[in-house]
């Protein structure tokens, strides 16, 4: 840390605990001090200004184009007879919105619709509209039967974000939906300290406080497992 101070070159110093208890605390000119890896790339975008393809700002867009005929009217409707009789090329291909049958079910929240596309084999992490996932567009109307059924599915990749950088639970938290939040968290593949396009995960990304407490509480257990674990294999 001295050194990369002296060079002027900023430093992040993983200290679980013994720096802040030894004598003066002294952490060598560290810029960055974090007890977890985990809270090192949050820290990250709060002292720097991180450019990509992705920091500017996002006007706003129109909603997806509805649905004229065929699979997604069925998925939105939730007509399981149209649906059944469908092949599977034919449920997972996307219409004129990028939207795929299982996107459209989940988004009008038709639970027996997507439990029956799920059943069938259709792909859970296909990306639609402005690419968000079947789970993002659950988690954003809050529709919390269809979160719990595609949670169930162990292809389910929770985390995957859409255009903008917004994952599945920033949804949640952003449009203030706690039971949806609580239903996401209590999945452990779902990573709470998922960073949207500006640095925040979702407990930065919602303006309601039990939310954020719960989202909290989900990164400190997390925390303390891997400190449990260290702990383990020190022993």
């Amino acid at each position: 840390m001295v050194f990369a101070s002296n060079a002027g070159v900023a430093g992040a110093l993983l200290d679980t605990g013994r720096v802040a208890q030894s004598a003066g605390g002294e952490t060598g000119g560290a810029a960055i001090v974090t007890d977890s890896l985990a809270r090192l790339p949050h820290l990250i975008w709060q002292m720097f200004e991180i450019e990509s393809e992705h920091s500017g700002k996002h006007a706003k867009v129109p909603a997806p184009p509805a649905p004229e005929a065929g699979a997604a009217k069925a998925a939105i409707s939730g007509d399981l007879f149209i649906l059944g009789a469908l092949s599977l090329p034919e449920l997972d291909s996307a219409d004129a919105s990028g939207n795929t049958p299982l996107i459209w079910a989940a988004d009008n929240n038709q639970a027996e619709a997507v439990a029956s596309l799920l059943a069938k084999g259709a792909a859970v992490n296909a990306r639609g509209y402005l690419g968000a996932t079947a789970l993002c567009r659950a988690c954003r109307r809050g529709h919390v039967a269809v979160i719990e059924i595609l949670l169930a599915d162990e292809r389910t990749d929770p985390n995957i974000m859409n255009d903008k950088l917004q994952a599945p639970l920033h949804f949640a938290a952003f449009k203030l939906a706690p039971e949806a939040v609580r239903v996401m968290l209590s999945d452990e593949r779902v990573d709470p300290f998922v960073l949207d396009r500006k640095g925040r995960t979702p407990a930065e990304d919602t303006s309601d406080a039990g939310i954020k407490d719960m989202v909290v509480k989900r990164q400190d257990e997390i925390l303390a497992g891997f400190r449990e674990a260290k702990d383990a294999v020190l022993v």
